[in-house]
């Protein structure tokens, strides 16, 4: 139910930056939301919507290589002139891609876990 809500907070957080970038946005950390915070957020969206849905087996980090393989391809697809889901290649955008996924890892393994009480403290003797 937890992955549920973190799926929905980042596909809400993708549609939110998409509405931002309509008109163009002009307000704080333009240069960022301009350029990097949808695929910052796609790639989160995505990997929690992999993870939330049961059908789909494997392991969470094969998983977010396989969002990250698919990020990878529409950014090749896109310096090669393919128009998929933009026309302008930057090769900074792997960087965010790898970011979006280790955010989203980190909620996966460390804040879901003691948000549901499935966390098991480490104790060192």
């Amino acid at each position: 139910m937890i992955r549920i809500f973190f799926a929905l907070l980042s596909v809400s957080a993708a549609a939110a930056t998409f509405y931002l970038l309509l008109d163009g946005y002009g307000g704080p950390f333009a240069t960022f939301i301009n350029s990097y915070a949808l695929e910052t957020s796609v790639v989160a969206a995505a990997y929690f919507i992999s993870v939330g849905h049961k059908r789909i087996s494997g392991n969470k980090i094969a998983k977010a290589a396989i969002v990250f393989i698919l990020a990878t391809l529409v950014e090749l697809a896109q310096y090669l002139d393919v128009n998929l889901f933009g026309s302008q290649p930057d090769p900074i955008d792997f960087f965010f891609y790898a970011v979006g996924l280790t955010v989203a890892l980190f909620i996966d393994y460390q804040v879901i876990p003691r948000l549901d009480g499935t966390y098991e403290k480490v104790e060192f003797k």
